[in-house]
C-alpha cells in the first residue's frame, strides 16, 4: 500500500518548493521537468546542481578522449552520442558518418584538397551518378553558373523533345 503523506511529501510541490529551486539556480521550467515529467522528488528536484555543458564534457575520463582521437571520432560527437543515450564505448568506437564507406577515404581527401565538402560529392556521386573522378575534381558552380546551366538545359530538352 502507498503511503500518501509520503508520497505527497515527495511528488507535490508548492511556490516555496519553485522558490527555493530558484535560490539554488534551478529555474521553474527544469525544476517542472524534473518533478512531472522525468518523476523526481521535489526535495532532488530543487536541489540537484544543474551541469553546464562544459561541466559534463569534463566528467569523462582521459582515456575516452584517447580511445576517440584513436577511432576519428571528434570529441563533440561522443558527447552528443553521449546526451542521445549510447554507452561510452559504443559512442567511442561506432564509425563516424563520414567515414561511410558509400565514398572511399581517396575520393574524400582529393574533394577536401579540392575545396569540395563532403555533402556535395556524395551528392555527385550517389544522386547524380557521377564518376568519382569528375565529382571530386569538378570545381563546384556559382550561383550564376548553375542558373546559366539549368536554362541551356532547358532549352536543349525543348529542341530535342
Amino acid at each position: 500500500m502507498i503511503d500518501i503523506d509520503k508520497w505527497h511529501d515527495d511528488y507535490v510541490w508548492t511556490l516555496k518548493d519553485v522558490k527555493e529551486a530558484a535560490e539554488n539556480g534551478i529555474s521553474y521550467k527544469n525544476f517542472y521537468q524534473r518533478v512531472e515529467v522525468y518523476g523526481w522528488t521535489v526535495k532532488k528536484a530543487k536541489t540537484h546542481h544543474v551541469m553546464s555543458r562544459q561541466e559534463r564534457c569534463q566528467k569523462y575520463d582521459q582515456k575516452w578522449r584517447d580511445l576517440c582521437e584513436a577511432n576519428g571520432i571528434p570529441w563533440q560527437l561522443f558527447i552528443s552520442r553521449r546526451v542521445m543515450g549510447w554507452s561510452k564505448e559504443k559512442a567511442a568506437t561506432a564509425p563516424h558518418a563520414h567515414d561511410n564507406p558509400v565514398i572511399p577515404k581517396y575520393y574524400r581527401d582529393k574533394a577536401r584538397k579540392n575545396g569540395l565538402a563532403y555533402h556535395v560529392i556524395y551528392h555527385r556521386i550517389r544522386n547524380l551518378n557521377w564518376d568519382p573522378e569528375v565529382a571530386v575534381t569538378k570545381p563546384k558552380a556559382s550561383r550564376k553558373e548553375a542558373a546559366i546551366e539549368r536554362e541551356q538545359k532547358k532549352r536543349e530538352k525543348a529542341v530535342h523533345g
